[in-house]
């Protein structure tokens, strides 16, 4: 005679094993790791610049370059429709070769970006991926032609005197 559990009826649990058990373990495992991971990654930038020490070398400006962004920041809305914000702009460059034969870019301002042209040297002072300064040496700094042009439209203080 044969009863319910013997043949796995509707409402019990014995007899069925959906997956092995050394398969949820393996999937909780590769799940935790990937977290782990992740954390690692965002937390990463962070604990380096936090434990990086401020390095001061002389170097030359290589190369600048800006490059278009969009930020797009999307909210909850009601129903179908999604709010959001969307940013748009410029981000400037400088690619920098050290003394030591590195080479580093680093994110600039727009103001430092127009104020220098490649060739430059100077003194840097960064810390990680974190320009502190730039501090170009004066003799022999080059300066960018386009400016150097309009030199003629401006009056100085002294000639209006």
């Amino acid at each position: 005679m044969t009863t319910f559990t013997q043949i796995g009826a509707v409402g019990t649990t014995d007899n069925l094993e959906v997956a092995p058990h050394w398969l949820g373990v393996l999937i909780l495992t590769v799940f935790a790791v990937v977290v782990i991971a992740i954390f690692i990654f965002m937390a990463k930038d962070f604990i380096m610049q936090v434990l990086s020490k401020r390095i001061t070398t002389t170097a030359t400006l290589a190369s600048k370059f800006q490059e278009e962004y969009v930020n797009k920041r999307m909210y909850a809305g009601t129903g179908a429709i999604q709010e959001g914000l969307a940013e748009k702009g410029i981000a400037y460059y400088f690619t920098m070769n050290l003394d030591t034969g590195k080479i580093v870019t680093f994110p600039v301002s727009k103001d430092m970006y127009d104020v220098y042209a490649e060739g430059t040297k100077g003194i840097l002072t960064y810390k990680y991926k974190t320009l502190m300064s730039f501090e170009a040496e004066t003799e022999g700094t080059k300066v960018r032609k386009d400016i150097s042009d309009l030199e003629g439209y401006f009056v100085s203080m002294q000639d209006k005197l």
